[in-house]
């Protein structure tokens, strides 16, 4: 069981990794528009005609949406780091995300910004400025009609890494998902039974019907707890998951 337990766990952190690459990758994306709209705005401007004193009104707002936006990617981006770090750990090799130390010490700027005593530096700039020639992050940008580098973080490898990190992770969900869930077919050669005999058990292995060309699974847990003679897998018991059943009586587990 806890083999099992293992896929499905697998199968779950590499869907949840997946999904902050998909968020990293709109996120991206919305810097991107966001700063062809702040770089839009500042030629429109003539400063000439400006206070020199104070930066000019037009600019505030397409400023602040772009420092916003730069913001929560580099959010996403820790979260999709983690991510990575956990496939690896699970025994996936993974491909490399360049500039992870750039992306992980801005994320750490900006989560202690305030934890210093006035006039005392945070503990993460020390860090930062061992893989960054800035002295704080957001500080520099460069790119005409597409931000092509944010303090020395480089766009382009953002987008080329998440891509091909999406590919692995998937790789692995797919692999997870095909140990998870079953077609009835392998589950009822796990039971020894035919398919029809697998159909007509009460009550039935859980399953889910996925329609399309999946169909009916059944999920690897329920028919592993089936073919040792319990009705459903002990731990759903023991986490509350079927109602009406309690770990303190195992018998009413049992056909």
């Amino acid at each position: 069981m806890a083999l099992v337990q293992d896929y499905a766990d697998r199968l779950g952190y590499a869907n949840q990794t997946i999904a902050h690459i998909e968020r990293a990758q709109r996120q991206e994306r919305r810097l991107q528009r966001a700063y062809r709209k702040m770089m839009a705005k500042h030629e429109a401007i003539d400063l000439s005609e400006t206070d020199s004193r104070f930066a000019p009104a037009e600019w505030v707002e397409p400023l602040t949406k772009f420092e916003d936006e730069l913001y929560f990617l580099v959010v996403e981006l820790r979260q999709v780091l983690r991510g990575h770090d956990l496939m690896e750990h699970m025994g996936f090799p993974m491909p490399t995300f360049r500039q992870a130390d750039l992306i992980e010490s801005w994320r750490d700027i900006e989560e202690h910004w305030n934890d210093p005593p006035k006039g005392k530096e945070i503990w993460a700039f020390k860090k930062w400025r061992s893989v960054s020639e800035e002295e704080e992050p957001g500080l520099s940008l460069s790119g005409a009609g597409k931000l092509r580098e944010a303090s020395g973080l480089r766009m382009k490898w953002v987008r080329k890494d998440l891509q091909v990190l999406h590919e692995a992770v998937g790789e692995v969900s797919e692999r997870e998902w095909d140990h998870c869930y079953l077609t009835p077919d392998e589950a009822a050669g796990m039971l020894g039974v035919t398919t029809q005999e697998l159909e007509a058990m009460d009550p039935p292995p859980v399953h889910l019907d996925f329609e399309g060309d999946l169909g009916v699974r059944y999920w690897r847990e329920g028919v592993e707890a089936r073919r040792e003679g319990w009705i459903y897998p002990p731990r759903w018991i023991e986490e509350g998951v079927i109602p009406g059943l309690s770990a303190d009586s195992p018998q009413d587990n049992r056909f």
